[in-house]
């Protein structure tokens, strides 16, 4: 009896154990997520300018932004596009800059490819002089702005595993100057 008891003890315990790990959040991810806005992520964050303050950018972004801290010497806002994408900008008050925050998966890619990084990094200790299009080159693919200043420009690169570069550039001659990140 305590085997028959025991047994069904154990396949109630299995039964609802699988149950529970089958969830109904399988079909979200097959529904198409519907973007709030004039446009979609990153079309948003190509089209702000370092020099658009708050209501440009609302006005680009189609809606607006939520404040979510002030310092003395910057403001963040966030527009949240869906549930899972948003753009966060800082607003620099002593600078003209932009910094956007963004989730990397929407522009991790197969084709980015770090191999090269410790080549790039001996050149540039070298001081070899590399722009934006030799960094594409090697790392094959372009990158997404994701700072701007009227002294620097930053891109990101994020491959396949999740690795990320962040590679700034000086925003009057194109050189690149750092590039810093996880691989």
């Amino acid at each position: 009896m305590k085997k028959i008891i025991s047994i069904c003890l154990c396949l109630s315990i299995i039964l609802l154990v699988t149950g529970c790990n089958k969830t109904t959040d399988s079909s979200s991810k097959t529904k198409k997520v519907k973007d709030k806005g004039n446009c979609k992520i990153l079309d948003c964050i190509n089209k702000i300018d370092i020099k658009d303050n708050l209501e440009k950018v609302n006005e680009t972004m189609g809606f607006e932004g939520e404040k979510q801290e002030e310092k003395n010497d910057y403001i963040i806002y966030k527009w949240a596009l869906n549930d899972y994408d948003s753009v966060v900008v800082t607003f620099y008050s002593n600078t003209s800059s932009i910094k956007i925050n963004f989730n990397d998966n929407l522009i991790q890619s197969d084709k980015t490819n770090f191999s090269k990084f410790e080549e790039i990094s001996k050149s540039l200790k070298d001081g070899e002089t590399l722009n934006y299009d030799d960094i594409k080159k090697k790392f094959k693919g372009k990158g997404t702005l994701i700072e701007k200043s009227s002294s620097l420009n930053v891109y990101r690169w994020v491959d396949k595993t999740g690795g990320y570069l962040n590679v700034s550039f000086n925003a009057i001659n194109g050189k690149c100057s750092r590039i810093k990140g996880e691989i």
